[in-house]
Order: C-alpha cells, then structure tokens, then sequence
C-alpha cells in the first residue's frame, strides 16, 4: 500500500531561524514559536519570504494570545515565551490543516483544479527566470525542470500568496483570467525587531483594541474556515483574514519519484479580492497623500532612485492629511508613553519590500530588505523629530543645489551658452554623471549615526546639526568635482564646469550661511 506523501508544518522543519549563538537552523512552527525567546530572528535569503513567514507566525500568536488589550500584552511580554502548553494544543486541534500535501485541505492550497492548469513550480516565485519573470538571482530556464524539496515549496506558497502581482494568472475562464495583487505587493512592511524573535514578534502584536479596521465574530487565520480558497470578491473579516489572506488559489503537485518527495509543478489561479475600493489599510505600511487629493493614499514602496531614510519622518510621525506611520511604529510608542519599553533604547526597523516596473507594474525591479535604527526617545519627543526633520530637509536643500549645478553642467557643456539642449540629451548627460546616487549613498552611514547621536541625552544637537551642515557641503563638493573630472578636459567643458562651480558655491551659501 503506497503511503500518501505528508509534510507536517507544524513539527517538520522548514521555517529558517538563527539562534542567539549565530548558528542557523530549520524548525517547525511549534518549535519555532515555542523557542523564540531562544531565538534571534526568522530570515531567509529572499526579504519577500522573511516577511511573508513573519505574518503568518503572527497569525497564530495573535489566534492563542490576543493580546485584548494593552494589559493583556503587558502579560504576554513580561512572561519572556510563550505558553508552549496554549502553542501545543492549538495545534493538536489544527494539525491536519498544517499539512503540505494532505488530499483534502492542504495548507494555503485548493485541491480539485484542472491539472491542465498545471505549470512548472517556477510560476509560483519572483525570483526564478519563468515567464515574464525577469532573471534577478536566478539564471534557470522556465524549459529547464525545477525540483523543490517540500520545506522550501512551503516557503514558497505563504510568499506566493502574500506577494503575488497582479495580471495574468490562468486561461481557467475568460472572467478568471486575471487577478489582483497579493496583501503585501503594493508597499513596503515596517517592523520593529528586538533582541530575540519573541521580542519582535511582540513588537509587531497590535492589540486588538487598538487596530484600525472592524474584526467580525468570524475573523480567522485561512486553515480554520470552512473552505478552501475559492473565487470571491469579499470584504475583510479582521487582523487574522488579513495576514493570511488567500489571494491565490494555489495547488502544489508532490512527486515522489526517484526516493525523495519534491515539488516540481504547481497551479496559481484567481483567488479572493477585495472589493473594489474596499481593500484596507496595512498597519505595517506608511501611506502618503497623493498630489490629487481627491485620490486615497497609497502604501509607500520601494523606489531605486530614491533611498529609504529620505523618508524618515513617514516612519517616525504622523502628518494630519499628508502623511500617516505605520500602526506598528505608533504600537512602539504607545509602549514608550507607558513605561513598558525604556525611552533610551535604541532598536532596528526593518522594512521589507519590492519595486514594481513597467507601466502595468507587472515586473520586479528589486526587492531588499533595510534596517535603520531607531532611537525610541523619537517615539516621545516631538521636539527631537523636528531637529531631525530639520536635518533631513537641509539635506534635500542641498541636493537641489548639487542638482541645479548638475543642470547647469549639462547645459553649457552641451550648448556652449547657445540655444537650450536637446531634453533628452540634457537628461541623459546629468544621468551619465551619476551626481545624485553618489551624493545619498555617501551620506547612507553619516545618516545613521546622526539618528543615533541626536536622541542620546548628552548629545548637542546644535553642534550636531551644525557638523552635519558641513558634512553637506563638503560631499556636495566632492560629488561634484568627482563629476566634472569624469568629463573629457576640452574647453567647453571647462567652462561648463567653471560656470557649474559658480552656481553650486552660490546656491550652497544660501542654504548653508
């Protein structure tokens, strides 16, 4: 009698962890869950996963513990683990929903589907060449057969269904054929992480009575409904529904041939959407107003010409009509104001996402996985985020004068101080110079040490500001210089670059007096 193919989730290991010593390891969901004060964190190569098993792992804790309130989180935290006992029997009760491959319900999938729709396992990951995919990290081919062992196709289905795009999935119907993205596809997560993953599991547990959307009497993580992932547009039930929102109807083949069980074709078809204008509001995104503000805010994301910490004040406040933080950051200070995390501590943001390209937005540019620290005296301190605001806007000042030089140096040295260039040749010139990539990337770890060096309680922020206004200056300079030396020595573009050099000293005056 051949033995049905079985991964259990919950005791089988897949889930990848680093422990406090610095060494790696597989573990199931209980394991993970009930060791995490043992634990550093929960990472895998791909940030997309990393934020994808993070979700889920919340989920479940949010199932058994809550928190109701912030008195029940203060319990949870001064416990320093969770209740192995609470863990264990939740699920005992659930456990034949946990498995990858179970003929009935198995975990995150639809059984049933038309396995002409089946398609090598690549159609389920951004990061292998398949399709329009574009080749990232991956230099497969979509001819060539792609083996996954079951732990890393688990990996691979909670990201799918998080992180999927949207378009084209199946030629199932003609109504079917395309479908929105997945919950965390349209900005970046921000998440605070402590010293083990206990800690920045609670970090990121919103109490229930402080969450921004309605829960239902039948919120509930996706394994405990009724039914498996069927085509449904649907409004949300609650904070459970969202972090394991079904936006695939997804079917993973085992094969077990030649001894060992792998995952080599896979179906993705149309799952649940929200109704249109109805989707909620993520509470580990900023969101920003629009310039058109008769159009809702969008998520922030991920943009290559743009660096993270220009964004700073999107994560640390909030701004009446233009801007809102994530719930998780005014989680952090909610805990501040109460005493239950020390004002001088100092913790790191991660913030996980991807870019989308193209005008349908249907392809990934990149995705990555940033930390920046943060002082949490921020979270308490208005005055303290207005010299920080201060700061970053100066810097922005000074990027406009680097910038205007960078103009004026295309200009004349494609003019000769004639008639206006060609746009695009203009454009591509001020590209070729690089002015403004080098310029953020130099100030990437001053930044990071300006953040740190403001909130310390003997820190003087006048001197801070002061020092960090001519670090401005001297690699707004350096930037520039290293530009025009790239230049062919000829004598138009000397005296391009001497009349440049005369607009950045000018305009740095005036922003930096």
């Amino acid at each position: 009698m051949t033995v049905p193919p079985s991964f259990d989730l919950v005791s089988e290991k897949w889930v990848p962890c680093v422990r406090l010593d610095g060494s790696t390891d597989e573990l199931g969901l209980l394991d993970t869950l009930v060791h995490a004060h043992e634990l550093r964190e929960v990472v895998d190569a791909s940030p997309l996963v990393t934020a994808s098993l993070h979700r889920l792992l919340l989920a479940i804790l949010h199932r058994n513990f809550g928190p109701r309130n912030y008195d029940a989180w203060r319990e949870l935290w001064e416990a320093e683990q969770f209740d192995a006992q609470v863990l264990a029997a939740y699920f005992d009760k659930w456990r034949h929903r946990f498995d990858l491959f179970d003929e009935e319900r198995p975990f995150y999938q639809t059984p049933g589907m038309d396995e002409k729709m089946l398609k090598p396992v690549a159609c389920l990951a951004h990061e292998i060449a398949q399709g329009n995919n574009p080749t990232l990290f991956d230099h497969s081919c979509e001819d060539q057969a792609v083996a996954l062992r079951p732990s890393e196709s688990a990996r691979l289905l909670v990201t799918h269904q998080a992180t999927a795009l949207h378009g084209l999935v199946s030629r199932e119907r003609p109504e079917w054929r395309s479908a929105k993205a997945g919950t965390i596809a349209r900005g970046f997560l921000v998440m605070p992480a402590g010293a083990s993953l206990f800690a920045s599991l609670m970090l990121n547990a919103l109490p229930v009575s402080t969450r921004r959307f309605d829960e239902y009497q039948d919120d509930a993580p996706a394994w405990e409904c009724a039914d498996a992932c069927c085509v449904e547009e649907r409004s949300l039930r609650g904070y459970l529904d969202l972090l394991t929102w079904q936006s695939r109807r997804v079917w993973l083949e085992p094969d077990p041939s030649e001894g060992d069980l792998h995952v080599r074709r896979a179906i993705s078809a149309k799952g649940c959407e929200f109704l249109d204008g109805m989707q909620p509001d993520d509470p580990m995104m900023a969101y920003i107003a629009p310039r058109d503000r008769s159009k809702e805010p969008h998520a922030l994301e991920f943009d290559e010409r743009r660096v993270l910490w220009r964004d700073s004040m999107v994560l640390l406040t909030s701004e009446r009509d233009l801007w809102r933080q994530p719930q998780t950051i005014e989680h952090l200070a909610e805990l501040v104001i109460t005493g239950d995390l020390p004002g001088g501590a100092v913790l790191d943001l991660s913030v996980f996402g991807m870019a989308l390209q193209g005008s349908q937005r249907r392809n990934i540019g990149f995705w990555r996985h940033e930390r920046l620290p943060l002082p949490l005296r921020y979270l308490a301190d208005d005055e303290l985020v207005d010299y920080l605001h201060e700061c970053v806007q100066l810097t922005e000042r000074v990027h406009g004068s680097l910038y205007g030089a960078a103009c004026e140096l295309a200009e004349e040295a494609l003019t000769a101080g004639g008639r206006s260039a060609d746009t695009h040749a203009r454009d591509q010139f001020i590209a070729s110079l690089g002015v403004s990539s080098a310029y953020w990337a130099a100030l990437e770890l001053p930044f990071r040490e300006l953040v740190v060096a403001l909130a310390e309680e003997d820190g003087d922020r006048y001197a801070l500001e002061a020092s960090w206004a001519e670090l401005l200056r001297s690699t707004a300079w350096e930037v520039f210089e290293r530009a025009q030396r790239s230049l062919a020595p000829n004598a138009r573009n000397l005296r391009a670059s001497s009349h440049a050099r005369r607009v950045l000293g000018g305009s740095l005056r005036k922003h930096l007096a």
